[in-house]
């Protein structure tokens, strides 16, 4: 789906005015220009949707006010989705869109990850993630959820070279390996993004994620 198809889609539309309408009242985005909200938080969540394969259950952690998990539902119908996250206005909000638009593949819970994983731990194919951690913390928090075989989609800014590097130790700890590293453009110069995708090859030792996990700022050893 392109941006023009986003821009001419009713769901993506009704989406945007339950987006804006709910803000008034709760903090969920600062991007509020329409414009900006369909290339920035919808096209940026489906430019790359060819990573996620035919009939996949994937869980969105840190959804926030449900992206990539809405923008990918409405356009995946194929894709079964989970979505988490630890503020529960958030997830009311994605659950009213998800009913409010007839959205039958996406499923919100108020959760944190590292207690929604204790019932779900290896349940599915891909665990996504945007803009919600530095990689290192990030992959902690994923991995667990991940089928042996499955993959791990980081969705990241423009310069995060650095970030997967310190990030290479802990990936090899969850039982991940580094399948690629996508770079993409939204349209505009000033809007590089990265995607960096990793394939689970191991299992996630149980004692991952721990507790009040916080960004790793050095490799694990």
């Amino acid at each position: 789906m392109n941006l023009k198809q986003i821009e001419n889609n009713k769901k993506f539309n009704a989406f945007y005015s339950l987006l804006i309408e709910t803000n008034k009242q709760f903090n969920l985005t600062a991007i509020t220009d329409k414009e900006e909200v369909f290339v920035k938080h919808f096209y940026d969540s489906i430019i790359v949707e060819n990573e996620f394969e035919n009939n996949a259950e994937v869980i969105d952690v840190g959804t926030g006010a449900g992206f990539p998990s809405v923008p990918l539902a409405i356009a995946r119908k194929d894709l079964q989705i989970t979505a988490i996250d630890a503020l529960n206005k958030r997830i009311n909000f994605v659950n009213i869109v998800a009913k409010e638009l007839n959205i039958n593949n996406l499923k919100a819970y108020h959760a944190r990850s590292e207690d929604y994983v204790k019932t779900n731990r290896e349940q599915f194919d891909i665990a996504t993630s945007r803009a919600v951690a530095e990689l290192s913390s990030l992959l902690e928090l994923l991995a667990p959820f991940v089928k042996l075989g499955g993959k791990v989609i980081c969705y990241k800014g423009k310069a995060c070279e650095e970030e997967i590097k310190t990030a290479n130790k802990c990936a090899c700890e969850m039982g991940l390996k580094l399948e690629k590293t996508y770079f993409y453009n939204l349209g505009r110069e000033d809007l590089n993004r990265t995607l960096v995708v990793y394939k689970k090859i191991c299992n996630t030792p149980q004692k991952y994620p721990r507790a009040n996990n916080k960004p790793i700022k050095n490799p694990i050893k």
